[in-house]
């Protein structure tokens, strides 16, 4: 009976959760933004305001609230949120991590080190690179269609991923595996302010219908050596996350004659990349189907030689705009995010050992880079009718 005792008494006192916390008790995290200043980090948190969320009488209160604090180490700035703060901030649900420039080329290993280890954070958060001075003016702007610019910026992520590919999703996950692979470089989305920033945090920005100030999706930035050293433009960035693989559908147009342009929808995009050591080449093969769009030339799209001609010289631009996205980048700033290496390493291990160390010296700079474009053009509208020039593949 005394041991039936012991266990009753013992079972009770292993129950529950040792860490319980009551919801109201904590304040909901749900965007980050790191600065360098004179002091050290800056940090902008971007938390959920839960009398506005439920109470419809508490129109006139803001979606979110924005507390800044500073510290000579990341974590001494997140304590200093207590002194403004009148509730725990809980960062399980964040969703965002937002670097300024300066932190993005100097301050990786810090942003690394202390996001790893902090165990109340998950890793799916998105991490992305604030063009311009400051990365704290990106979370403080007013978004009319989401009630959390957090949110704004999250779906702005997933649309232009869908539909244009400039940039790419890129979590903090896959952020920390970048940074800890040394045979691959980073790219992160970058963000920005489009219009007045002083004028977009406040309640008139929600009030027009054209605002004051929106945030802006369009580009990618390069890295080496976990440095960040450009922020590329929205053509080039199209063009690295088509030869990446990460582009699935997009808009490509060439110039079919004096100021005059046919443009083409592409969809299911595929890239492979295909290394030779012995030839000391690597290959991007990109494949998909296309569909046209606009043709401000006098073509006949009914004649099939016509058709067949403008799917070549689609594929013809396509190839020159992303072997000058390449020789760009590797001319320019010798970093390869093309994940070559990688291949290298992955495919030819023996033969990677002999350059490993010399790969950004001599080996990367010679490489022979060439790009296989093979897309097919099976629709060209309701307009003119429904003649195929190629044969989809199914």
């Amino acid at each position: 009976m005394k041991k039936l005792l012991i266990l009753v008494v013992s079972l009770l006192c292993l129950s529950g959760c040792f860490n319980y916390r009551e919801l109201n008790d904590l304040a909901i995290m749900t965007a980050v933004a790191i600065d360098r200043t004179d002091d050290g980090f800056e940090l902008t948190l971007q938390v959920v305001n839960p009398k506005k969320q439920q109470d419809s009488s508490n129109a006139s209160q803001p979606d979110f609230i924005v507390y800044t604090t500073k510290g000579e180490s990341l974590q001494k700035a997140f304590r200093e949120v207590v002194n403004t703060a009148p509730k725990r901030l809980y960062a399980a649900h964040l969703q965002l991590l937002v670097l300024s420039e300066e932190v993005a080329t100097n301050y990786i290993d810090e942003i690394v080190d202390f996001f790893f280890r902090e165990p109340e954070v998950r890793d799916e958060f998105q991490v992305m690179v604030a063009k311009g001075e400051k990365a704290k003016d990106k979370l403080t702007i007013m978004t009319p269609l989401t009630t959390l610019s957090s949110m704004d910026i999250f779906n702005t992520l997933d649309s232009n991923k869908k539909y244009l590919g400039s940039v790419t999703s890129i979590t903090f996950n896959d952020f920390m595996h970048a940074y800890l692979d040394p045979n691959t470089e980073i790219v992160l989305p970058v963000l920005e302010v489009i219009g007045n920033s002083e004028e977009g945090n406040s309640q008139e920005n929600l009030e027009t219908s054209t605002s004051l100030a929106n945030l802006k999706l369009s580009s990618m930035a390069i890295f080496k050596d976990n440095k960040l050293v450009e922020i590329l433009d929205e053509n080039d960035s199209i063009n690295l996350n088509m030869l990446l693989g990460e582009l699935n559908e997009t808009i490509v147009q060439y110039e079919c004659g004096d100021d005059e342009y046919a443009a083409f929808e592409i969809i299911s995009l595929n890239s492979e990349l295909e290394v030779d050591p012995d030839k000391n080449k690597a290959t991007f093969s990109i494949a998909g189907h296309a569909s046209v769009n606009e043709v401000q030339c006098p073509l006949n799209l009914r004649e099939i030689d016509v058709g067949n001609e403008m799917r070549d010289n689609l594929n013809k631009s396509m190839k020159e705009s992303l072997l000058k996205t390449i020789n760009l980048i590797r001319d320019d700033y010798n970093t390869d995010v093309f994940g070559i290496r990688d291949s290298f390493y992955k495919y030819y291990p023996n033969d990677y050992k002999e350059y490993a160390d010399k790969w950004y010296d001599l080996f990367f700079p010679n490489l022979d880079i060439d790009v296989d474009v093979n897309i097919k053009l099976y629709e060209k509208g309701n307009i003119l009718g429904g003649t195929e020039y190629d044969k989809r593949e199914n």
